[in-house]
């Protein structure tokens, strides 16, 4: 009979169960907005975040401060004794999580989605040990049907026990995050402002229902909540300000919805004089909200205006460096033409007279004609590779696409470099997989060119010990691939290797590079439709160079 009864002289009008007179004259604008404000925030945070861990564990408290909120109003204005009991028996469920999500919260804003079981584990055993307490006179222990309250049972001393711990954890977790990031300002700035939202929150919260419980006077309750008005005003505030969430143009809408709820929450207030106190109040976070968001669509636009700026002045700035790249080409092109010519005359003469074409030289005068025709040599491979790099950039390599036997060809570019990785005390073998034939239609001679200079940087790298030349099929690939004892390399630079003049550790090893054979083989290789790329453990541990065509 008394579940079903009414409680004292309430009279129900609202859907036959709630009584609105029975609740304290600024119940409904105290509680109401902040409930659909925090709703509202929390969602918006969460899918604009793209549901990150910390969005959840927001949206977790924003819930289920809501869901509490909801519960004392049904404490409030319930008529009916079965509500009034079910909403005081929920009560302790809604606040413990409040304060298990702020803690798990903080750590995750702090410290990123580092997960610690152990205080997850602390965490989950006190939620279930409150879900257990729940239906259980160690919660209520009692009801009173002539003032329609329940009394507390004492698993509310450990529940207001952990609420103080919390304080306490938020704080240590604050500061400690706060010392830990001194040197990035922003993020200090950030962790000081979430801490101390969170913890006037919570002090708010936990002390209002406190002494409302030691003094029976319940209606101080309706100050708590305001404390998540402070916490809510500086997540905005981090938002807008340091990004904190994936977020954009949410200040504006934030501040939008913030002045929809005021409004809206006048509806519930009854009496003309209370009216005009509302209306006053909510003027005045108006007149503030208003400030703000002029403020901010005043920023926003000075923004755009600076970034439209900042455009134009890139896209001069972009048009000259295009007008520079091209001069750059083309003086490279034409000083490798005219640099062809006479170098082509110098290796020609040098070797004639090497060869006694003109007659016998001492031993003395041959030495010094051959590091002359070295030298032109080396210096006409630099020619080349320039030249090349302009026909590729300006779009005139040509290839001569051809079947050829790249078995043959490898074979011959090893036996030709045999002879000089034997003078460095080199071992060099070539071998292949026995899947013969490897032919391949492309052109022989600018693929040759890529072969003799992976081998040829293996022998200029390798100071002691092997290189292995490998030919083989991976399905309906051919794979060339050199594998040295060398000088080995590090992840950064394998990433820029095969850049234009990219020489990585190997410009202290050989000074006399050009920097541009890589760049030239991945080119080439591109051009075939297949790709080249670097492997090795480590510095000091070798590298091999793989091609698949």
């Amino acid at each position: 009979m008394l579940l079903n009864s009414i409680c004292g002289t309430e009279a129900p009008s609202f859907l036959g169960i709630f009584d609105f007179s029975t609740a304290p004259t600024l119940l409904f604008y105290s509680y109401i907005p902040i409930l659909i404000i925090s709703i509202i925030l929390s969602s918006i945070i969460l899918v604009k975040d793209n549901y990150s861990v910390r969005s959840k564990l927001f949206f977790g408290i924003a819930m289920s401060f809501a869901l509490w909120i909801l519960n004392v109003l049904v404490q409030w204005v319930s008529s009916y004794h079965v509500g009034l009991m079910f909403a005081w028996q929920l009560t302790v469920l809604f606040e413990i999580s409040i304060f298990i999500f702020s803690i798990a919260y903080i750590r995750t804003f702090i410290n990123g989605n580092n997960v610690s079981w152990v205080i997850n584990g602390i965490l989950l055993i006190v939620y279930i040990a409150t879900l257990i307490a729940v239906p259980t006179i160690y919660n209520i222990q009692s009801y009173d049907s002539v003032y329609c309250e329940g009394s507390l049972g004492i698993f509310w001393y450990f529940v207001y026990g952990f609420e103080i711990l919390t304080l306490l954890w938020v704080l240590i977790i604050g500061i400690k995050g706060y010392i830990t990031n001194k040197q990035d300002y922003n993020k200090r700035r950030q962790i000081t402002l979430m801490t101390t939202g969170l913890t006037l929150f919570l002090l708010a919260f936990s002390v209002s229902n406190i002494y409302g419980e030691i003094t029976q006077n319940y209606e101080v309750n309706l100050v708590g909540p305001l404390g998540m008005v402070v916490f809510l005003g500086l997540v905005t505030y981090t938002i807008v300000r340091y990004k904190s969430f994936n977020m954009r143009l949410f200040g504006s809408q934030a501040l939008v919805y913030s002045l929809w709820v005021l409004v809206l929450s006048l509806i519930f207030i009854n009496k003309i004089d209370v009216v005009h106190v509302i209306v006053l109040i909510t003027l005045v976070l108006l007149i503030i909200l208003g400030i703000i968001l002029i403020r901010s669509i005043k920023n926003e636009i000075t923004q755009k205006e600076r970034l439209q700026k900042i455009s134009l002045e890139l896209y001069d700035a972009n048009e000259k460096l295009k007008g520079l790249d091209k001069l750059k080409t083309e003086f490279l092109s034409l000083a490798s033409h005219q640099l062809r010519s006479p170098l082509t005359a110098i290796k020609g003469y040098t070797s004639m007279l090497l060869e006694g074409s003109f007659g016998e030289v001492t031993g003395v005068q041959k030495d010094t004609i051959d590091k002359v025709f070295q030298s032109s040599k080396h210096l006409a491979k630099v020619v080349e590779d320039l030249l090349n790099v302009t026909k590729i950039e300006q779009g005139g390599m040509v290839y001569q696409m051809a079947p050829f036997d790249m078995e043959k060809t490898a074979k011959e570019i090893v036996d030709d470099l045999r002879i000089t990785a034997e003078k460095k005390g080199l071992v060099m073998d070539f071998k292949t997989d026995n899947q013969a034939p490897y032919t391949l239609n492309g052109d022989m001679e600018k693929l040759r060119q890529v072969f003799l200079n992976l081998i040829d940087n293996s022998i200029k790298y390798t100071k002691g010990g092997s290189i292995s030349v490998i030919l083989g099929k991976n399905k309906d690939k051919i794979r060339f691939s050199v594998t040295d004892t060398g000088m080995g390399m590090t992840e950064e630079t394998k990433q820029s290797l095969f850049q234009k003049f990219a020489r990585g550790e190997g410009g202290k090893v050989n000074a006399g590079g050009s920097g541009l054979g890589l760049y030239l083989a991945k080119e080439i290789v591109g051009a075939h439709k297949g790709k080249v790329w670097v492997e090795s453990p480590g510095v000091g541990k070798g590298s091999t160079f793989i091609v698949e065509l």
